[in-house]
């Protein structure tokens, strides 16, 4: 999609922005919640960190007991970890995630996310046409990006 709009180029497998084009996001960071399993949360987490420059799991804190425990195993994987309050809304970063990949290793991937999800948050939707969109929904209410 990238390339149809004119913005990469592909030679032999690399993919390369375009001269001029300036991307529309800085910085992206994933964010992988779940109620009770925080070891798939991590694996999908661990999946993003080719598109993101950090990127989370964010788990219940009445069911994160076995994550946190983990917290420095799992952020030496590059994974950072939020325990969140079901009842106040309320969150913890228990660890930031240390630096996985190199960020020009990553950069066409956080250059598609972040096209995406402007594409998304500009015509008001939640899901994409490439169906999950990481995830199955984006937020789009500011209350939902803090």
């Amino acid at each position: 999609m990238l390339e149809q709009l004119g913005w990469t180029t592909t030679t032999a497998g690399q993919v390369t922005l375009q001269p001029g084009t300036q991307p529309i996001g800085r910085r992206v960071v994933t964010v992988e919640a779940k109620l009770r399993d925080w070891l798939r949360a991590f694996n999908q987490a661990r999946n993003q960190l080719y598109s993101a420059d950090a990127a989370y799991i964010a788990l219940d804190e009445t069911s994160a007991t076995t994550a946190v425990k983990q917290v420095d195993a799992i952020a030496e994987r590059g994974i950072g970890v939020i325990t969140v309050n079901a009842e106040s809304g309320r969150h913890r970063v228990l660890v930031r995630p240390k630096r996985a990949l190199d960020p020009k290793k990553t950069s066409v991937g956080r250059e598609l996310i972040a096209e995406r999800s402007f594409g998304l948050w500009q015509a008001g939707e939640r899901a994409g046409q490439v169906s999950p969109v990481f995830g199955w929904y984006l937020p789009t209410a500011e209350r939902d990006l803090e």
